[in-house]
């Protein structure tokens, strides 16, 4: 998530991650801050978190 973001609000994050949570996955939240691009916080937090996103998922695979 990224603070401000335009697009998501915070409560989606929330619900995402207890979703996640009552299937048996613990999903940390990371909040990116103020990322920015092409002045837009929402494409900021996909452009910085896209390659952590894909290591994470990546890990749970090998599990």
């Amino acid at each position: 998530m990224a603070t401000g973001d335009e697009q998501a609000v915070t409560a989606n994050t929330e619900h995402c991650q207890a979703a996640l949570l009552r299937s048996g996955v613990v999903a940390p939240v990371v909040d990116l801050g103020s990322v920015e691009y092409h002045g837009s916080r929402h494409l900021g937090s996909n452009v910085e978190a896209t390659s952590a996103i894909v290591r994470w998922f990546s890990e749970l695979r090998r599990r």
